[in-house]
């Protein structure tokens, strides 16, 4: 018993030591964990397994259970856990049968007679209180918006803290048949022939060793409350009680030693099948209804008519311009048509013009200046939020080496965890004008990169990421472009376009990106 209490201490410590570092890591981890801590009762048939033979039946009971556990979820679907498990058990042996002794009787000229124990319907009572300590695997899945099925199962250890084993109904009586006389002698106690209805004691029980399994269905309440509505399964592989060479009722010395004391049983396993309700305490930041790790990828709903209120655009510099002389007209600097100014950031409703370095001006969209106009080049306003690259710059997509060769800064936006099918009528025009870039420069080929923001693990964002770049990748296919010179991949989360300190920020960082590269 000190053994077992000693057991019990150093779990409980290590629980509550592995809790309060696990709500350490999960308020300073951005990763898809999730830490709880687990209260559930409930009950069912919570017994004691055995066979009786034909010395009478076992009933089984019901008895209840409660418990307390810590949950740690590596993984969107998988965890592992530690239990602490109080149970009630109850189980009844009922047992009808005759036992018979050879004895001699001593008083009466050593005459060999028969010494008959009956066992008339005797009910016999037992309850066992039990703490088991269970390690599992766990498995959760999402079902709905609110609903998740679990599943959980792993190995146990069982310490009977107490028990008890009374008589209830039925009685022992016991007699004497002296075959030389062909007499059978009862009810005569003071001759060791009686019949006694009420025994009471305790067993002798083991450390069990079993498995354990559970199926759950939780049910969100909050961020951090979940309800548990499950049913549980457990059996002992190891026996609690082991028989003997012991009769069910010592009638030398009228000592009733009890069935699973006794060699009627060939021992006893804990068995239990019931249901459980109770509830999940998740630990650490409430951050599970940001991640886009249990969202669907859905299509995008875009606004077309005005840029994200977010969507920040930097001040193009005008050409500066020179003292003209009287009458004389200087060129339309800007852009024709549906073109967009040299610089300029934009989400889904907007693009960033092509850098055109020194490209001559039906490459580059530039209009050339009067031949009499001197100007200088447009150059655009230098942005701290804005990712600027550099031709010749050498880049690695998909373990291969290329340089950049020309840049267009195109960016087209995502919501959260979306990646299928964006609007993007509104910039048909531009890609157009790359498509037929690409169709001028048959060596070129064009890198198309996704980004995700930093909200859900970094699988999920590359999943979403290339799929971003894949949806674009198809709108030039769609425009003659072969898919050999499309080149897509991801970069997550890794290069944000601005920090990911908002909400804002967030939606700016999910987009994808082009470069020409050779």
């Amino acid at each position: 018993m000190d053994i077992m209490k000693k057991t019990i201490l150093a779990l409980a410590a290590l629980t509550l030591a592995t809790t309060a570092m696990a709500q350490d890591n999960q308020q300073a981890s951005t990763r898809n964990t999730s830490h709880y801590i687990v209260l559930d009762f409930g009950g069912g048939y919570n017994n004691l397994v055995y066979n009786l033979g034909d010395k009478g039946k076992r009933e089984p009971g019901m008895g209840i259970m409660g418990r307390i556990g810590y949950r740690y979820y590596f993984s969107k679907h998988w965890g592992i856990g530690l239990n602490g498990v109080f149970k009630q058990s109850q189980t009844t042996a009922k047992i009808n049968y005759q036992d018979s002794f050879d004895a001699i009787d001593t008083y009466n000229g050593n005459e060999p007679y028969n010494y008959r124990v009956n066992y008339n319907s005797l009910k016999e009572n037992q309850k066992q209180n039990s703490i088991s300590i269970p390690v599992g695997l766990y498995f959760q899945c999402k079902m709905t918006e609110k609903w998740k099925l679990g599943l959980g199962f792993g190995a146990s250890a069982q310490f009977v803290n107490s028990d008890n084993m009374e008589t209830k109904d039925g009685n022992i009586s016991t007699e004497g048949y002296y075959p030389k006389d062909d007499v059978l002698f009862k009810d005569m106690e003071n001759h060791g022939f009686y019949t006694k209805s009420k025994f009471s004691g305790s067993y002798d029980y083991k450390t069990a060793f079993g498995a354990f399994g559970e199926l759950n269905l939780v049910y969100s309440i909050s961020c951090r409350l979940d309800l548990n509505i499950g049913i549980y399964g457990g059996y002992g592989f190891t026996k609690t009680t082991e028989n003997s060479n012991n009769a069910v009722y010592n009638y030398e010395n009228q000592k009733y030693n009890g069935a699973l004391n006794s060699r009627i049983t060939d021992g006893s396993n804990p068995l239990a099948i019931g249901g459980m309700i109770g509830l999940r305490f998740k630990l650490g930041k409430c951050v599970e209804e940001k991640k886009p790790a249990d969202e669907e990828v859905r299509p995008v709903v875009v606004d077309n008519t005005k840029p994200q209120d977010n969507q920040q655009q930097p001040v193009v510099q005008q050409p500066e311009q020179q003292h003209q002389p009287e009458n004389q007209q200087v060129a339309d600097n800007k852009p024709e048509g549906k073109q967009p100014v040299d610089g300029q950031v934009v989400n889904i409703t907007d693009i960033i013009g092509i850098n055109t370095g020194n490209k001559p001006a039906d490459n580059n969209q530039n209009t050339k200046p009067a031949d009499n106009q001197t100007t200088k080049p447009v150059e655009p306003k230098k942005d701290e939020n804005k990712v600027y690259t550099e031709k010749g710059k050498e880049v690695y997509i998909n373990g291969r080496k290329y340089i950049v060769v020309d840049t267009i800064r195109m960016i087209i936006n995502f919501g959260l965890g979306e990646s299928g099918n964006p609007d993007i009528t509104v910039v048909d025009q531009t890609l157009d004008d790359v498509a037929k870039y690409l169709k001028e420069h048959p060596d070129y080929k064009l890198s198309i990169v996704g980004h995700t923001c930093d909200l859900g693990p970094d699988a999920t964002n590359k999943r979403i990421g290339l799929a971003r770049a894949n949806t674009v990748k198809q709108e030039f296919i769609k425009r003659g472009i072969p898919s050999s010179r499309l080149l897509t991949s991801t970069k997550a989360a890794t290069q944000p376009l601005v920090p990911n300190t908002s909400d804002q920020n967030r939606s700016r960082n999910r987009r994808v990106e082009l470069e020409y590269v050779k």
